[in-house]
């Protein structure tokens, strides 16, 4: 009797199983489609139905940005959730510039415009990668993509992108601040929507006192999400003590780490629940661009 009551068990508990696989094959189906869906939406639609988008309320246009990396989308489910502060974390030279530039060119092609902060980096180094130059320079004339140069004037040089908006760095952190909202809600007010790239929060640890790295990066991330936005923040990993990134990690509502073993690249994402993986996930590269390897919806924790 009891060798069948543990039969049955045992053949119940496989039903069950099997329901959850063929449960979450749906839902992937369904994610999958909804993002190929929003995405469509938002490259038909039209200029100026896009300009006027209402966000007072703090809301995204779409639930789910995405990144320029389908196989990151598919493991985010469709991409960033909008709105959402996220940090990508990785040592020097890894591949997290890459993806904050496919994560620009991607937004701009749906019609988002994006605003680019940068506080360690020459802008144009910036700019030059994302893709044809005449390009860009149309997107900076349209008021798709805002450039604010907080580095110029820290390291006393000379601005040398005559579009960016220069602005002084953060040793002034209250005007530095301001300047930012002012231009992020001038964004906002014109063309109703925004995202935001920031390179990066290593240039501001390093400007800053802790406590006042910890105040700014509470007003830009709650300030951003506020206004509806999805906001990417660059961080060099193994520079400051754990606590630091545990501090920021505090303030985001995603964190994609990246890691190098000899010859091969790592990413993998903290902070969402519905990540189809929260293991390592192995980064192609390819000739300037990046692809992710496989990754088996079985290690789903």
């Amino acid at each position: 009797m009891q060798g069948e009551e543990r039969g049955q068990q045992e053949q119940g508990r496989e039903e069950l199983l099997n329901l959850r696989a063929r449960l979450r094959e749906q839902i992937e189906q369904s994610s999958r489609l909804l993002a190929e869906v929003e995405r469509s939406l938002n490259s038909s639609q039209a200029p100026g139905a896009a300009q006027h988008v209402a966000n007072s309320a703090g809301t995204s246009v779409s639930s789910r940005a995405a990144t320029g990396i389908s196989k990151l989308d598919d493991l985010l489910r469709g991409g960033y959730p909008a709105p959402s502060n996220v940090v990508l974390n990785g040592p020097p030279f890894s591949s997290k510039e890459i993806f904050a530039s496919r994560f620009i060119v991607e937004s701009i092609a749906e019609n988002y415009p994006t605003i680019v902060l940068t506080l360690d980096r020459e802008p144009s180094s910036i700019v030059s990668a994302l893709g044809d130059p005449a390009t860009v320079d149309q997107w900076q004339k349209s008021g798709l993509l805002t450039v604010i140069d907080a580095y110029s004037r820290f390291v006393q040089v000379e601005p040398m992108d005559a579009s960016a908006v220069v602005i002084d760095g953060s040793s002034n952190i209250s005007n530095f601040m301001k300047s930012i909202d002012q231009v992020c809600s001038r964004v906002a007010s014109q063309m109703g929507k925004y995202r935001m790239v920031v390179y990066s929060l290593t240039g501001l640890m390093t400007q800053t006192d802790e406590k006042t790295f910890i105040r700014s990066l509470q007003h830009l991330s709650q300030r951003r999400k506020a206004e509806g936005a999805v906001s990417l923040y660059l961080l060099e990993d193994g520079i400051f003590e754990r606590k630091i990134y545990e501090n920021v990690n505090y303030f985001m509502d995603i964190s994609v780490e990246f890691r190098n073993e000899t010859t091969t690249e790592y990413l993998r994402v903290r902070g969402l629940p519905s990540a189809r993986t929260r293991e390592w996930v192995e980064i192609i590269r390819n000739d300037g661009s990046v692809d992710l390897g496989s990754f088996d919806l079985k290690r789903v924790k």
